[in-house]
């Protein structure tokens, strides 16, 4: 009924995913500062998808958007992956190593406010394999670059 309802009032109901601001948020992220390179390193990407799936597992992580879902866990892929700012891209303390101004600018969000999402998700991460969650074993594969095991 409610179905109905919503189709005859023409009510769009649907939730953008987290994975739609993947690519724009590595991008913003990559390494090389030149427009025409376009160097995306696959790892980084299936280890944001692997955390972003995580993420939607957890029911402490419903609560924030799904951008914000994205920005944790690019930030946390680029911290597992050891991917710092340049010295010389304008990376602050207040910012520190592994966020830049360029991602706060197309993220939309501080570092200050990633931190809590960033935390939940990072101890999910810790927990997946003593979970037994199929995501884990998905992203152990070496087609996905064993992401789950890093």
């Amino acid at each position: 009924m409610e179905r109905r309802i919503c189709k005859t009032l023409q009510f769009n109901l649907n939730r953008v995913s987290p994975i739609k601001f993947a690519p724009a948020f590595l991008r913003a992220g990559r390494a090389c500062e030149d427009p025409c390179c376009t160097f995306q390193s696959p790892i980084q990407h299936n280890l944001v998808l692997y955390l972003i799936t995580l993420g939607r597992l957890s029911y402490d992580l419903c609560q924030y958007a799904p951008s914000a879902l994205t920005a944790a866990a690019v930030y946390l892929s680029r911290a597992t992956l050891h991917i710092e700012e340049d010295s010389n891209t304008g990376a602050t303390t207040k910012r520190g190593k592994y966020w830049s101004a360029k991602l706060e600018h197309y993220t939309g969000y501080t570092l200050d406010s990633l931190k809590k999402p960033v935390h939940l998700l990072y101890e999910y991460q810790l927990k997946a394999e003593e979970l037994n969650v199929a995501v884990f074993s998905t992203y152990s594969k070496t087609k996905l670059n064993n992401v789950s095991l890093r």
